[in-house]
């Protein structure tokens, strides 16, 4: 579960002496980088809730981004991920109800014992133009593919990160679990779990692990969402600007069968990768006319 981009420090770019920088090096696993405009600050962000700062490149100071809530401004791992912010999206002009998703407690299905601590991995943080906020897209991992995707905001880069709600979500292979989920906001009331997603054991050999998001605005505007694993590849959804969240109102037709499967309803369009070959940790970039795929 390696992300992004091969950060390094850039040392070597710099023609200066080594004496004119304070060399401050910290340790942020999966770093997401971000360019912070108005204080002239570089930031990454990555997994467990390590995150770093630094005006220089060469002089990195670490801190930790508080989780907000309805009653505090800097809660603990094991409720910050629990009540929605969002209660109502749009879908057909209309607004509707979206569902009460605790992370924590989906990601717990996946075995005993489970711990929010050592799960929060991989976020991607971005500013929104729309809604004036800080965007952190943060994996929620799970055993057995319970895990799900949440969207945070702030209005400071540094927090705190209050919780809007889930942006997507898998290992709904069981059962009526994915009446716990937006599955339903997505493709429709549904009498049972359609066939293809009770897979068992097998779900990586078809769907994503929601992992690792790269978020991305295109040439055209749009806000798009990259996610996803080795085992069932690298998808892309878009996202509504006006909220953050999943666009409601963007349908996917159902291509292909069984483990071949390429665009999936809920999932969106697979874009790389899939069948357990390595590759994870996608990002984006428009360079020159094409837009670049990277991957670990």
């Amino acid at each position: 579960m390696m992300k992004k981009y091969l950060f390094c420090l850039f040392s070597a770019l710099f023609a200066v002496s080594a004496t004119a920088y304070e060399l401050k090096r910290v340790s942020v696993h999966d770093p997401s980088i971000v360019w912070d405009s108005s204080s002239k600050t570089y930031y990454i962000f990555g997994s467990h809730r390590a995150a770093a700062k630094t005006t220089d490149l060469m002089s990195w100071t670490a801190f930790t981004a508080p989780w907000k809530t309805a009653t505090s401004n800097n809660a603990a791992n094991n409720v910050a991920f629990e009540t929605p912010a969002v209660k109502k999206v749009k879908k057909g002009g209309v607004d509707v109800d979206f569902p009460a998703f605790s992370a924590t407690k989906w990601s717990a299905k996946g075995g005993s014992g489970y711990s929010v601590d050592g799960n929060m991995w991989a976020p991607d943080v971005i500013y929104n133009k729309m809604l004036k906020k800080w965007c952190m897209y943060l994996s929620i991992n799970g055993n057995a593919w319970y895990s799900s995707i949440i969207l945070l905001t702030a209005d400071n880069i540094e927090g705190p990160y209050l919780y809007q709600g889930p942006v997507v979500i898998g290992g709904f292979k069981n059962g009526t679990e994915y009446k716990e989920t937006d599955f339903e906001l997505v493709l429709g009331p549904q009498s049972s779990l359609p066939e293809r997603y009770a897979t068992g054991g097998k779900w990586g050999d078809r769907y994503p692990n929601n992992i690792d998001p790269c978020v991305f605005y295109d040439e055209e505007g749009k806000l798009w969402m990259t996610y996803g694993s080795w085992s069932g590849g690298i998808w892309m959804i878009e996202l509504d600007e006006n909220t953050g969240l999943r666009d409601y109102d963007v349908t996917y037709e159902l291509t292909g069968s069984g483990n071949g499967i390429t665009v999936d309803p809920y999932f969106g369009k697979k874009i790389a990768g899939g069948y357990y070959v390595s590759g994870e940790a996608s990002y984006i970039e428009y360079i020159g006319g094409y837009y670049f795929l990277f991957v670990t």
